[in-house]
């Protein structure tokens, strides 16, 4: 009877580590990628912000990653006046600005931000790359570089969570074995 109680103990031991392993490492893809980005913002400088604000007619690339924003932050636009609305409550405040993105509660998107930057990503997914961006602007390349790990990491944490809830009940049920084992 204990041989067979150590063997389920064993097997439960190897089912945590597989669990582990493989929420790591899809933990590990995505903040690969929210290193970057956090690394693109962290260029950024107050001159960045001020180039933007100055401009009168903003590149079609500098609007979209106006817009991105604005829906990332759920600030209420309309599609002509997407650029005032950044303007208002994002470039003037650079400082501001990056602390809320840094500090963006990413573990809680709402679904309705998600769906509507999604849609959005649909729309522009061949323009709206980092790369592009950087062609016409550091502060375009990094906010939309922000905003796409932003959306890859909600979509890794629908993963990962129920792994991390798997590993939980796994952990109990070995904790519970090495009970009954120990005496």
């Amino acid at each position: 009877m204990a041989a067979a109680e150590e063997q389920a103990a064993q097997a439960q031991a190897a089912e945590c580590h597989r669990i582990r392993a493989v929420a790591e490492e899809e933990l590990d893809e995505v903040l690969a990628v929210m290193d970057a980005a956090f690394a693109s913002l962290n260029r950024l400088s107050k001159a960045d912000f001020v180039e933007i604000r100055s401009l009168r007619n903003p590149p079609r690339l500098v609007i979209l990653a106006a817009e991105a924003m604005c829906i990332m932050f759920d600030l209420k636009f309309q599609p002509h006046d997407v650029f005032k609305v950044a303007h208002r409550c994002l470039l003037t405040n650079p400082g501001y600005t990056l602390s809320k993105m840094q500090h963006y509660d990413r573990d809680n998107i709402p679904e309705a931000t998600v769906a509507r930057i999604e849609a959005f990503l649909r729309r522009h997914d061949e323009d709206f790359t980092p790369q592009n961006a950087a062609k016409v602007s550091k502060w375009a390349a990094a906010c939309c570089e922000w905003v796409r790990a932003m959306v890859e990491y909600h979509h890794k944490a629908l993963v990962v969570v129920p792994m991390r809830q798997a590993l939980q009940t796994a952990h109990d049920r070995h904790s519970a074995s090495m009970t009954v084992l120990t005496p």
